[in-house]
C-alpha cells in the first residue's frame, strides 16, 4: 500500500468511517517490500511482533466476549483460519484470542493462549476491527457459517442496512447517478459443480430497500415494479430473472 493510500484511510477512519482488516493487510509498501510494522497500525491498535504461523483443521479460535458482534454465535471453540499473525496489542480490545494449538485432533482441550485473533480499536470518530488471520481466504475456502455471521454482526452494529434479500445466491450492488438508484442483481444460482453450465431461474424474489422511492422499474425486461410501501423501507418481488437484473429507482 502505497502512503496515499494510507493517509486517505486514515482521514477515512479519523472522521467517522469504519475498517475492517485482516493478516498483513499494511504491511507492505506500494512497491511490495515487507515492513517492519504494519502501517495501519495506529488504525488496528496493534503491533506486528514480526511472526506469522500455519495452524491445522483441529485449531480454535475462543470469543472472549459472547455479547460483542456474536449474535447467533453459541459455540466457545470456533474454527481458526489456516494462517495467524503474532501481533501486540497497544490500544486495541481484544475481543477473541486463539487458542493454543494442539498436537493433534485428539489431543484434548486446549488452553486459550494469549494470541489476540480479533482486537476492536476506536480512532478517531471512527472503528477499526483487525483479524489477525487469513480471513477472507479461510471463508472462501470452507464456508464456516459462524464466519459469515461475525461479518454480519460487525456490519450490522457499525452500518445501517440499505437491501435485504431473502435468497442468499443472489449478489446485489447499489449504485446512485441523476438521482437515481440502480440496483444490480447477479443470480449465482448454479448448482455446486464447476464448469458452470446453466444458470437456476429465479422466481418470486423478495426485497427490501431500506430507502424511500416513488417509482421503480426493471431495465433489461422493462417491466413497472409494484411497490408496497412501509415506514422505514419499501418492499416488492421479482417475478423472475436469470443471470442479470437492474432495477431503476427514481426518487
Amino acid at each position: 500500500m502505497p502512503e496515499k493510500k494510507i493517509e486517505y484511510i486514515k482521514n477515512f477512519v479519523k472522521n467517522g468511517g469504519n475498517l475492517i482488516s485482516s493478516f498483513e493487510t499494511s504491511l507492505y509498501d506500494g512497491d511490495g517490500k515487507r515492513l517492519n510494522d504494519f502501517q495501519l497500525s495506529d488504525i488496528f491498535g496493534v503491533n506486528f511482533n514480526g511472526k506469522i504461523f500455519l495452524l491445522d483443521m483441529w485449531d480454535y479460535i475462543y470469543p472472549v466476549n459472547q455479547k460483542t458482534f456474536f449474535k447467533g454465535i453459541t459455540k466457545k471453540f470456533l474454527p481458526s483460519t489456516e494462517c495467524g499473525i503474532e501481533i501486540k496489542v497497544k490500544t486495541g480490545n481484544p475481543l477473541i484470542y486463539f487458542y493454543e494449538k494442539l498436537k493433534g485432533c485428539y489431543d484434548g482441550i486446549p488452553k486459550v493462549s494469549n494470541l489476540p485473533f480479533l482486537i476492536l480499536n476506536k480512532y478517531g470518530k471512527g472503528n477499526s476491527i483487525y483479524i489477525a488471520g487469513n480471513f477472507g481466504g479461510t471463508y472462501y475456502k470452507y464456508r464456516f457459517p459462524e464466519y459469515k455471521l461475525l461479518v454480519k454482526n460487525i456490519c450490522d452494529l457499525f452500518s445501517k442496512r440499505l437491501i435485504k434479500i431473502e435468497d442468499e445466491w443472489i449478489e446485489a450492488i447499489l449504485r446512485e447517478k441523476d438521482n437515481k438508484i440502480y440496483l444490480h442483481l447477479i443470480n449465482l444460482t448454479t448448482g455446486l459443480k464447476r464448469p458452470i453450465t446453466y444458470i437456476k431461474k429465479i422466481e418470486n424474489l423478495k426485497i427490501d430497500i431500506f430507502l424511500k422511492f416513488k417509482f421503480a422499474k426493471t431495465i433489461f425486461s422493462n417491466k413497472k415494479i409494484k411497490i408496497e410501501k412501509h415506514k422505514d423501507f419499501i418492499t416488492f418481488t421479482l417475478s423472475e430473472f436469470y443471470e442479470y437484473e437492474v432495477i431503476c429507482f427514481e426518487k
